[in-house]
């Protein structure tokens, strides 16, 4: 069945599917589509005697209060009149207002039955406005988009393993061990902390948000991406997804929901595409895109995900398992050899051709905006289209030659 959402441009078509694996004996997932609000979430509950599933539960019912709010539609509806930064950021206080909430009141329940002290949850919600997704994310849980030619993993793990990789002290081939502990979670000791995505969205593409029942047991992101572009409907995507998951041991609860994106069913007045549009021009003039067809540059960025950083901020060169190239949108990021990257600048270029084992990494020397692009995702595009890779390589190597880096 296609919904229209009330707030977005397109109609979509979702399902999910869950499991409790085939090992345990109970099942803590929890997932929740609500096409009226937009909203879509995945909770993976942890703790026992059935706690973990009342965190879960917990967790999604807060996110989707946070969203339901008056206030909160006021800034939604503020936002697709004029789609501006600030906005966008307000949008995302509610979905963090929403988990926080939800940490408030796991860590109350806990404290309140001795039965469930020490449970908690995952958190992964989607939010759709006008012809974008806002995602925040915390735990292990893993949100992906899906397109024809590439799919890209929107958040990284929050482990130990996770962390360390970001940080540039392990690689991302190296064995967790027990540094795949939880670092960060609803309902975990301490504050919440909840990471931001915003990715725009069109026809044909599709969003999976899943537990680590999921993800851990699946591996290869290849089969990962297989499942989720599969032809057919999305009940048949989101069961077909679990199902692998089980036949590949199934240790864990196991839950997918896919949300795809249908034909455009509203044109409006007012969008964020002079702000895209921007973004773009920045993008097109770096020197990895300059002198790219337009149609091209457009089949390029469909591998980059916006990010931005608060001053200070150590800018990864690991994301999701992978190495991580950026092109500066907005603002001015910092290397360690102590060169300024404006707008249009790209940020560890080397990553992109898989290389870049250095430590130090380069610091937000503002509040920036940029096009965060993994080695991966590059790889996929460029095989999507002979012509295009062999534009993007040659002044990747051009890139590397004068900047004398390691290839």
């Amino acid at each position: 069945m296609s919904w229209a959402v009330p707030r977005f441009d397109h109609v979509v078509t979702f399902a999910g599917a869950s499991h409790q694996g085939n090992v345990r004996t109970s099942n803590e997932d929890v997932w929740r589509a609500d096409p009226g609000l937009g909203l879509f979430a995945v909770a993976d509950g942890m703790g026992g005697h059935a706690a973990g599933e009342v965190a879960a539960r917990i967790a999604v019912i807060a996110i989707g209060n946070a969203v339901r709010t008056p206030e909160a539609m006021k800034v939604f509806d503020q936002f697709l009149e004029t789609p501006t930064l600030d906005l966008r950021r307000q949008v995302f206080d509610v979905l963090e207002t929403g988990a926080e909430k939800a940490h408030a009141a796991v860590l109350e329940t806990a404290q309140t039955d001795v039965k469930r002290r020490g449970m908690g949850c995952t958190l992964d919600a989607a939010l759709l406005l006008g012809n974008k997704a806002f995602l925040v994310h915390a735990g292990d849980g893993r949100s992906y988009l899906s397109r024809t030619n590439t799919t890209i993993q929107l958040t990284h793990d929050h482990t130990i393993h996770g962390t360390l990789v970001a940080r540039g002290v392990m690689t991302p081939s190296q064995f967790p061990g027990k540094s795949n502990v939880l670092t960060n979670a609803v309902g975990r000791k301490g504050n919440l902390s909840v990471d931001e995505v915003f990715v725009d969205l069109g026809e044909g593409d599709r969003l999976l948000l899943c537990t680590d029942g999921v993800h851990g047991e699946l591996g290869d992101e290849s089969i990962i991406s297989e499942l989720a572009r599969r032809g057919g409907p999305v009940d048949d995507v989101s069961a077909a997804i679990v199902a692998a998951a089980l036949e590949k041991g199934g240790k864990d609860n196991a839950t997918a929901l896919v949300v795809e994106v249908g034909p455009r069913r509203v044109n409006r007045s007012i969008s964020d595409e002079g702000l895209a549009a921007r973004d773009a021009t920045f993008a097109a003039h770096s020197l990895l895109l300059q002198g790219v067809p337009e149609e091209l540059v457009r089949v390029a960025l469909r591998a980059a995900i916006e990010v931005e950083f608060e001053q200070g901020d150590p800018v990864p060169r690991f994301f999701a398992g992978d190495r991580v190239g950026y092109i500066v949108l907005e603002g001015r990021i910092d290397s360690p050899s102590g060169w300024t990257l404006g707008p249009s600048a790209i940020a560890y270029p080397e990553c992109l051709a898989g290389g870049g084992k250095g430590p130090e990494l380069c610091t937000a020397g503002e509040r920036s905006r940029a096009l965060r692009i993994r080695a991966d995702d590059f790889r996929e595009i460029c095989r999507s289209d002979v012509k295009l890779a062999a534009m993007l390589y040659e002044r990747l190597a051009t890139m590397l030659a004068r900047a004398n880096l390691p290839k």
